[in-house]
């Protein structure tokens, strides 16, 4: 399944840090955008549901949940 992509620029996305007059920063791609830039294929609207941004545990967060349990 697609998903329709309902961003049509930079600023629009949730991922979009604004730092200075026309531009900002991507904290997905960790680069330097200008914010009238066409948003990519991987912009997040700003209010986005909670298990679109949920990210996958790392190991040490794995390791930390089995000790304490065990």
């Amino acid at each position: 399944m697609r998903r329709v992509q309902a961003l049509s620029t930079c600023y629009l996305c949730g991922n979009y840090i604004h730092t200075g007059r026309r531009g900002g920063h991507c904290k997905l791609l960790n680069v330097e955008v200008q914010s009238n830039w066409s948003a990519c294929s991987l912009a997040m609207p700003p209010f986005a549901p909670s298990w679109e941004t949920r990210t996958a545990p790392t190991l040490l967060e794995l390791q930390e949940r089995v000790e304490t349990t065990a």
